[in-house]
C-alpha cells in the first residue's frame, strides 16, 4: 500500500516501519533518553530491516555509513562565501555610488549572525551525536565488537563534520563582530 518504502535494494513495509519505530523509541527509554539517537539505529536496524538472514551484514553498513547526517557544513559555507560576496559587492557600491553603508552592513551582519547560531547549533547536534559514538560500548542491543566497530567507523566522521561546522561558525561571528566594529576589511578577511 500507500507509502512503503524500499531500503538497500529491499522492500519494506509501512506495517514494519511503524514496528521498527515503536522498537527504536523503546530501545531509547531503555537508555534514559527521549529520543533515538544514531547508536540506537545502528544497533536496531540491521536486525528488524531484513529480509532474509544474510542481509544483515549488508544492511548493517548501509545504516552506518547514513546514521550520522552530514551537519549541512556545505551549504553553510556556500551561504557565508555568499555573504562575502555580498559585502564585496556593497563595498564596491561605497566606492563608486557612495551608498548609505549603515543599512546593509546591519543587515549582512545579521545574517551572518544568524549562520554563526546556525552552523553552532549543527555544532552542537554533531557533538551528540559524538558522545553517543563514544559511549556505544554501553548500549544495552549492540554488542561489543559492533560497538567497537562502530566507535572506529563514526567517531572520526563526527569529528570531521562537527569541526567544520565550528570554522564556519567561527568564520560567520568573525565577520559579525568585524562588522558591528565598522570594520568592513576584517569582515572580508574572515569570510
Amino acid at each position: 500500500g500507500g507509502d512503503d518504502g524500499a531500503l538497500a535494494g529491499g522492500y519494506v513495509s509501512d506495517r514494519r516501519l511503524l514496528r521498527v519505530r515503536r522498537l527504536l523509541q523503546a530501545c531509547a527509554a531503555a537508555h534514559g533518553r527521549g529520543a533515538v539517537d544514531a547508536v540506537d539505529c545502528a544497533a536496531v536496524l540491521p536486525h528488524t530491516l531484513w529480509s532474509e538472514p544474510a542481509e544483515v551484514p549488508r544492511l548493517a553498513e548501509w545504516v552506518e555509513g547514513a546514521v550520522v547526517p552530514d551537519g549541512g557544513a556545505a551549504q553553510l559555507r556556500y551561504l557565508l562565501d555568499s555573504l562575502a560576496d555580498r559585502l564585496e559587492d556593497f563595498v564596491g557600491s561605497l566606492e563608486d555610488e557612495g551608498t548609505a553603508a549603515g543599512e546593509e552592513a546591519g543587515a549582512i551582519a545579521a545574517e551572518a549572525e544568524a549562520l554563526a547560531e546556525a552552523a553552532e547549533a549543527a555544532a552542537a547536534e554533531m557533538r551528540g551525536h559524538a558522545a553517543a559514538v563514544a559511549g556505544s560500548a554501553s548500549h544495552l542491543f549492540l554488542e561489543r565488537d559492533a560497538a567497537i566497530r562502530l566507535k572506529q567507523r563514526l567517531a572520526p566522521i563526527c569529528a570531521e563534520r562537527e569541526a567544520a561546522l565550528g570554522e564556519v561558525a567561527a568564520a560567520a561571528a568573525a565577520m559579525r563582530d568585524a562588522l558591528r566594529d565598522g570594520d568592513v576589511a576584517a569582515a572580508l578577511r574572515h569570510a
